[in-house]
């Protein structure tokens, strides 16, 4: 089906019909919330207003979509927080300039156009691809519209793409679009030795000189963050599951409850050529039916690309009915058609066939089982959730929670915002973002909710001490110190020994190197700038991609682990066809780029010209109406 819709957007018609649908469909379903009630405007620019139940109508189709994304609702309040309020009103305050600046250069779009875009919007047409007057009375019914109100959203809309039309320019200077090809295109082959530290000479002990000076250079590596002790109790289904067994009369349930879940839907792997007209359809079908010609040749000879060639693969119902009835008919690859459809006849190969059907019981008993005791166990886990709120709204310490229900209570042992313990203490075994968040927030003495884990489950957060980020003195850390001046040292006598290892070496370059090491050259096969190896910092890689041919280079490897000995062994241009399909697709995206900062700034420039006046008490009406409606 995919493959369907890509094919049917390369042209600018499908795009402005596209465009057309989602406008139509965008709105579907939200009518006036208010009953009447009038709060005024929540803006206006120039002569044009938003009106509450508009502003009302956006918020309430931005929280449902958060709601099915999540999977959870999300209150007004949480919108609000996260500045969704501000840019719903952002989004119609610019479809208000775009009204102001069009009745000010008094563009319009005539009847007679706005009839022929409805007409030809696939959200009112039939499968055979004629308007439907019942379909479209239908569905502004289900839009709350009344026609000349549709009418009247179209010619906007229309008006709108004239003007923005005319701005979106893309244009970039000559030779930008190669320049930038060549150098994403552009590879090298490097060939490398390493020397780590396990080659570098004991440097020793360092004196107290050595480890005061080497501090004092560089402090910041030896800064302690901001580290919070505590506890925690944490539920989480993982947890619970092992002790949940269902019986098989409640699997059995759960399988016949969930059947569509365990049954595969026919499909068929779809290729369409279209022909003028009837004759030559049936003309190909019997070249092909005799063997004098394939379906891929006829393609060709109808100048059909690959990509153009394929449906992909489909399921039943998603082509045309004709279209469908054809190509499920055969049990098995094969030709059918020719079959009529919009634009023709069309003959059809199915490459592949999947039959579908409903996996039996017997054999899905284990996995259903598996996901019903995880089902359960989160209903428990948030039962549980529930339970440790409950004891802690009644004064409850953590230590009393856990007794009462019998979990674990974890500590928390100088966790730090990075993840990391204090010295000493035993690793956390949580990676949770949001268990990070409220460890952060929390703080010794506040009582904290009970909060819904990103990773699954629910945790509670006790902190019962905070330590300020500080840097300790060289005296507490001696030891840490001492063994970053050891690494730095070593490093430093492997710089050393790999500079004169390249100078020595000479014309013979790297077998002379590795000879010396007692080590094998290794060679890595020519690779863009960002396919290195990690080891390679950015700083390097920028060395690597600047150098001569047949340099040899000498630097760090990322974190100081090792130094590294780097041949540039090859450089492979950008070049032919490879180069201009590259250069196509910078253009491409830098022109869609351009036009879309040129039409951003027009925007802008346009908001300025028409500043908008937002009434606040208004917008604070319409989210305490929608509190009282239950949204």
């Amino acid at each position: 089906m995919l493959n369907l819709m890509r094919r049917g957007v390369k042209t600018w018609v499908a795009k402005i019909l596209l465009f057309l649908l989602i406008i139509s469909f965008a709105v579907w379903g939200i009518g006036d919330i208010f009953l009447g009630a009038n709060l005024g405007t929540v803006a206006h620019v120039g002569d044009t207003e938003i009106d509450a139940n508009r502003y009302a109508r956006n918020v309430q189709r931005q929280q449902h979509q958060i709601t099915v994304q999540r999977r959870q609702g999300v209150t007004l309040d949480d919108m609000r927080a996260a500045g969704l309020d501000r840019q719903i009103l952002a989004s119609l305050v610019r479809e208000a300039t775009y009204t102001e600046e069009l009745a000010k250069l008094d563009i319009s779009v005539g009847p007679n156009e706005v009839a022929k875009m409805i007409r030809l919007n696939p959200a009112f047409l039939t499968n055979e691809g004629q308007f439907d007057l019942n379909r479209y009375r239908e569905r502004l019914t289900q839009l709350g519209y009344d026609g000349p109100g549709f009418e009247t959203a179209m010619r906007a809309a229309l008006a709108q793409g004239i003007l923005t039309g005319a701005v979106r320019v893309g244009t970039m200077p000559d030779g930008t679009a190669e320049a930038i090809a060549k150098w994403q295109g552009e590879s090298r082959g490097i060939t490398t030795l390493a020397l780590t530290p396990d080659k570098a000479p004991d440097p020793g002990e360092p004196s107290d000189t050595d480890l005061s000076t080497f501090f004092e250079a560089d402090k910041e590596p030896f800064r302690e963050p901001e580290r919070r002790w505590g506890r925690y109790i944490r539920i989480s289904a993982a947890d619970l599951v092992t002790g949940i067994k269902p019986t098989d009369e409640e699997i059995e349930a759960e399988y016949n409850a969930r059947i569509e879940a365990y049954t595969a839907q026919p499909k068929r792997t779809v290729e369409q050529i279209v022909f003028p007209d009837e004759a030559q359809a049936k003309a190909a079908a019997k070249r092909i039916a005799d063997g004098s010609s394939s379906f891929a040749e006829i393609a060709a000879e109808q100048n059909i690309s690959v990509a153009d060639l394929s449906l992909g693969e489909v399921g039943q119902n998603e082509l045309a009915t004709a279209v469908d009835t054809a190509v499920f008919a055969l049990t098995e690859p094969g030709i059918a058609g020719p079959v009529q459809v919009l634009d023709g006849h069309a003959l059809l190969n199915v490459t592949a066939v999947t039959t579908g059907g409903t996996r039996p019981f017997a054999e899905v008993k284990d996995e259903v089982a598996a996901g019903l005791a995880v089902r359960h166990a989160t209903g428990l886990a948030s039962q549980k959730a529930s339970e440790i709120a409950e004891l802690r709204a009644g004064g409850d310490s953590l230590e009393d929670v856990a007794k009462k229900l019998g979990v674990p209570l974890l500590e928390i042992g100088g966790l730090a915002v990075d993840g990391s313990a204090a010295e000493g203490e035993p690793p956390m075994m949580i990676a949770d973002p949001v268990f990070m968040a409220e460890v952060q927030q929390a703080g010794p003495g506040l009582e904290r909710d009970v909060i819904e884990l990103a990773t699954g489950g629910f945790a509670v957060v006790s902190i019962d001490r905070v330590a300020e980020p500080h840097l300790p003195k060289l005296e507490t850390i001696k030891e840490k110190v001492t063994a970053a001046w050891k690494a730095e040292q070593r490093i430093k006598a492997l710089e050393a020994r790999a500079k004169e290892l390249v100078e020595k070496a000479g014309t013979e370059g790297m077998a002379a190197i590795g000879t010396e090491l007692g080590d094998t050259p290794v060679e890595m096969p020519a690779a863009l700038r960002n396919q290195l190896p990690p080891i390679l910092d950015q700083d390097l890689r920028v060395r690597i991609f600047t150098a001569e041919k047949d340099a040899i280079l000498v630097d760090r490897s990322a974190g100081d682990q090792s130094v590294v000995i780097i041949l540039v062994r090859e450089i492979v241009p950008l070049a032919g066809e490879t180069l201009t399909e590259r250069v196509t697709a910078v253009e491409q995206a830098m022109s869609g780029s351009l036009a879309d900062d040129t039409q951003e700034f027009f925007a802008r420039a346009l908001e300025v010209r028409h500043e908008a006046q937002v009434n606040q008490g208004a917008i604070d009406g319409v989210f305490e109406r929608l509190g009282h409606t239950g949204y």
